[in-house]
């Protein structure tokens, strides 16, 4: 049921997306696509620290997790649930299309629903 690959191919397509990867509750790095493989090491400790920060909120309002959109000076950040323990975290630039980005989303649900 899990292919990674497919996923992160699916959000790759969106002009502007620089990095995409599947991270689980306890921050751990599943499947990662980066243009720029120097940067593994931070994004393994900004996936730590997005889970930690997931949680944590979650934890604290008692509710589940669902999706979040962050924008910065430079990037957005999108985080979006998949599945059960499974967040797809993708990082754009400022002029990505969040709308594009919210549709291929949209598109691997449906496709998970499907399987």
């Amino acid at each position: 049921m899990e292919d990674f690959q497919k996923w992160i191919n699916m959000i790759k397509t969106v002009q502007g997306v620089q990095h995409a990867f599947i991270i689980d509750y306890n921050g751990n790095n599943l499947s990662e696509k980066t243009d720029d493989p120097e940067n593994v090491k931070k994004i393994t400790a900004l996936c730590q620290t997005l889970s930690k920060l997931i949680l944590g909120i979650s934890n604290n309002l008692n509710k589940r997790f669902i999706d979040s959109y962050s924008e910065f000076e430079k990037n957005n950040i999108t985080i979006e649930k998949i599945v059960d323990n499974r967040i797809l975290v993708i990082i754009s630039s400022k002029e990505s299309n969040l709308g594009k980005i919210r549709l291929e989303l949209k598109k691997i649900k449906s496709t998970l629903i499907q399987e």
